[in-house]
């Protein structure tokens, strides 16, 4: 994954702004926000099984600033280097939902609630 160097807030403000709906980002596919949603996080999900990595592992290596929470660049250049075939509005679509609390940071738990909602539930 390309390492991310500085913050560039107002790319982060632009992803913030951004809020179109999946499903016009979809229509080609025609499938749901929660389809579209459960797809996306089930192939990330293959690739850490595939690769052997545990969510924490992941959340860890994409904070690329060592905060303790995935900023909005953060977010989108993990995804990207992932190479699902997202485009930016989806991936954007994608920080939205992960970001509950909306204040343009995912913290850990965010993060696994979304990716790993099996092991949240075992999570302080």
């Amino acid at each position: 994954m390309p390492e991310l160097k500085g913050s560039n807030k107002l790319t982060q403000s632009l992803c913030l702004s951004r809020r179109k709906s999946f499903t016009q980002t979809l229509q080609p596919n025609n499938i749901s926000k929660e389809e579209f949603q459960a797809k996306v996080f089930e192939k990330v999900r293959q690739i850490l099984h595939a690769s052997n990595t545990t969510v924490e592992q992941f959340f860890k290596k994409i904070d690329t600033d060592g905060s303790g929470e995935v900023s909005n660049l953060e977010f989108i250049n993990a995804l990207r280097s992932l190479n699902l075939g997202l485009s930016l509005k989806e991936i954007e679509e994608l920080l939205m939902y992960c970001d509950t609390n909306k204040d343009g940071k995912i913290s850990f738990h965010e993060f696994a609630s979304k990716f790993a909602p099996r092991f949240v539930k075992d999570f302080p």
